[in-house]
């Protein structure tokens, strides 16, 4: 299989730099005809209460983590739908850390894009 065959994977944050990722993967996903797969990572809190017990239910935090990063990527998905209907877009909200997330994806990915983290040239 070429990297043709594979989807352009964008990480989405709410940075403003994702929108900027976005629109340049959109485009790249016109161009060569490649679906598009839009993907964020989240971590559940951890609430710790007296040892031994770690407990990471959202419901005791009364916080969904996951839902918020559902929310995230299906915003982004329908923005960018608006911007280019002709582009299979799907989503993804994966629990674990940004960097170990992105590395994964990568690895049945065409291409990985990324936002700036603006620290100039």
């Amino acid at each position: 299989m070429s990297t043709r065959d594979l989807p352009i994977v964008v990480g989405v944050d709410e940075s403003p730099c994702t929108t900027a990722a976005i629109r340049w993967a959109l485009g790249e996903a016109r161009v060569s005809d490649r679906p598009l797969k839009l993907v964020t990572a989240y971590r559940q809190a951890v609430v710790i209460i007296p040892a031994p017990h770690i407990v990471t239910t959202p419901e005791l935090i009364g916080h969904d983590v996951r839902a918020d990063a559902l929310r995230l990527v299906e915003q982004a998905a329908s923005e960018s739908q608006g911007l280019a209907p002709d582009v299979e877009i799907t989503t993804e909200a994966v629990e674990g850390s940004p960097v170990d997330v992105l590395l994964e994806q990568g690895e049945t990915a065409g291409l990985l894009v990324l936002g700036s983290r603006q620290l100039h040239a």
